[in-house]
């Protein structure tokens, strides 16, 4: 991977809570923001607006019944007095330190390899890391996954779901995603695979209503259910049957994809996220996997310390994050009359021998999203534009077109990016300086994720720096 310029120092790491929470900047309402003439509680509620515009909504499930006791506590009681199940599911013996170990020979190697190969496709075998991945879920172990964007991640619990499933002759494993966006498209993916799988979130875009979704659960038929955190902590309903199940040694699983957000986002916005933390408390015996593209080992360890896995029976398994076929370059931005001009160029450069290759130009504000997009098609390219301030209907259809290849490019703010799964993306353009390098680390992932060659870009001037050094200083 290409070396950085000076500017990427260590103040660029996860902006420091003052950046979120009200009470920390003496300042807050006063300063603008040189660039954007934002405030930080304006900034602020315009990064809160595009959130809920992709999840569960953040508020909502903070619901308490009448006497003040949290949902979780009233199931975890329940559980206590009527007895949990007949015996506890998850390992936790000291992890072998043989790395080789979990690429060895297990009772399931006859059902994992063909899962692989006829219920998903994969006809060359396993990409790195997955097999040992799939083998510690199988054996009943807490894992933490590191593995990049588009390195295969939900393999890694998709398979170990349905060799239980059919070991134990029913069950389900429950995953836990932080957009909506990012179910349906998971939930889609798996029901084209032909398996029964279900979604409950505020949206109407599932695959089965809720009450079907309730009763295929009740009856052990679910394979997988997606949930966000927020609906997970809300309905008591939802955790009365997967109580039921654990009961009867048919709650397979946790899964916690994107599992840096419980870091990031659960100690602010999002505290739900925290409430993952009655998993371990309330349904003791089952495994969980946390599975994140990308985190520091500090933010890996308040992870795995909020949900409960112990380091000493906790499977830890990393995969390289250098992307080999990704060219990394570092760009002056041309002054503002220009940079339309030279963007255009460097468009139609990385689009492939037609110069048409599908691609991503991430921008700093909603502003130059339409900018950008206007810009572009004065180019005779043609281009679409994300951010919160659109209809979701409008969203959907443009990453639709996007999707699809009716458009080549995609000016979007970072609301855009998470869970699409589109592997011949050549480009992502960063119009502006990523706020920090895990943010462009998991952007520019999303280019080249068919292996093919491909290009990550970063615009840089002055006024960038400046604007995000404010931010940090707040």
């Amino acid at each position: 991977m290409a070396s950085f310029p000076s500017f990427y120092s260590a103040s660029t790491s996860p902006l420091p809570r003052g950046i979120v929470q009200a009470q920390a900047s003496p300042q807050r309402g006063k300063s603008r923001n040189p660039v954007s003439g934002l405030t930080v509680e304006e900034a602020e509620e315009d990064r809160l607006k595009f959130i809920r515009c992709f999840t569960d909504g953040i508020e909502a499930s903070r619901v308490k019944g009448r006497s003040g006791v949290s949902v979780w506590e009233k199931v975890a009681d329940k559980l206590a007095r009527d007895g949990g199940p007949v015996k506890l599911a998850r390992n936790e013996t000291p992890v072998p330190v043989d790395r080789a170990h979990w690429q060895g020979s297990f009772p399931w190697d006859d059902e994992v390899r063909r899962r692989n190969r006829y219920t998903f496709g994969n006809q060359g075998g396993f990409r790195p890391n997955q097999l040992e991945t799939i083998n510690a879920v199988l054996s009943k172990r807490d894992v933490f996954l590191v593995m990049p964007t588009g390195g295969g991640k939900s393999l890694c619990y998709q398979i170990p779901a349905l060799v239980n499933h059919e070991a134990r002759r029913g069950g389900t494993t429950v995953v836990i995603c932080p957009l909506v966006s990012l179910i349906l498209d998971q939930e889609t993916q798996l029901s084209q695979c032909g398996i029964l799988c279900a979604g409950l979130t505020s949206s109407t875009a599932h695959t089965m209503p809720p009450a079907e979704t309730f009763k295929k659960l009740f009856s052990a038929k679910l394979r997988v259910l997606f949930v966000t955190p927020e609906r997970l902590s809300a309905s008591k309903r939802l955790l009365d049957l997967l109580a039921g199940l654990y009961k009867n040694n048919l709650l397979h699983g946790f899964v916690v994809d994107e599992a840096h957000c419980v870091s990031q986002w659960g100690h602010d916005f999002r505290e739900d996220y925290l409430q993952l933390a009655n998993i371990r408390k309330t349904f003791p015996g089952v495994p969980i996997l946390a599975m994140t593209a990308t985190a520091k080992p500090e933010i890996i360890g308040d992870i795995m310390a909020q949900l409960g896995m112990p380091s000493s029976s906790t499977v830890m398994i990393r995969s390289s994050l250098n992307w080999a076929n990704i060219s990394y370059a570092v760009i002056r931005k041309p002054p503002k009359g220009k940079i339309l001009e030279a963007l255009a160029a460097k468009i139609r450069e990385l689009g492939g021998e037609d110069g048409r290759g599908s691609g991503i130009v991430y921008c700093m504000s909603k502003k130059d999203c339409d900018q950008v997009c206007t810009g572009l098609r004065a180019y005779n390219i043609k281009a679409a534009v994300y951010h919160a301030d659109l209809p979701q209907t409008t969203r959907d259809n443009n990453q639709k077109l996007w999707m699809d290849n009716e458009v080549q490019v995609m000016a979007a703010t970072v609301a855009f990016g998470m869970g699409i799964n589109k592997r011949d993306v050549r480009f992502v353009i960063h119009y502006s300086m990523p706020k920090t390098l895990q943010a462009f680390y998991q952007e520019s992932g999303r280019a080249g994720r068919d292996g093919r060659p491909s290009y990550s870009v970063i615009y840089y001037d002055y006024y960038s720096k400046n604007r995000n050094q404010w931010l940090i200083e707040q």
